[in-house]
């Protein structure tokens, strides 16, 4: 945030929300590219339950989505600005013992 505040002459609060939101997009991701190497082609969405909580993610807490297409008219877990919801894998049959 001090990075992005000396650079770019923003205020600390506007520093602060890029810094958080530019990282929850780097791990939000991250997560996806790692299920995606290793065969996993939905997930299930999950929210951190807290009263910050987006109503439009909470309704698509435990519900599944496809990489390819997410949900219907939204982005995936932890895309939108602040966004804390994360990608839980849902494996493939074959990988279930």
């Amino acid at each position: 945030a001090a990075e992005i505040k000396a650079r770019y002459g923003v205020t600390d609060a506007r520093a602060t929300l890029i810094a958080q939101d530019q990282t929850l997009k780097l791990n939000s991701d991250l997560t996806r590219y790692r299920l995606l190497s290793v065969g996993v082609k939905e997930y299930i969405w999950r929210t951190v339950g807290d009263t910050r909580v987006r109503y439009s993610h909470a309704e698509r807490n435990g519900k599944t989505y496809s990489f390819d297409k997410g949900p219907a008219g939204g982005s995936h877990p932890g895309l939108e600005v602040r966004c804390r919801c994360r990608s839980e894998a849902k494996w493939p049959d074959e990988y279930s013992s």
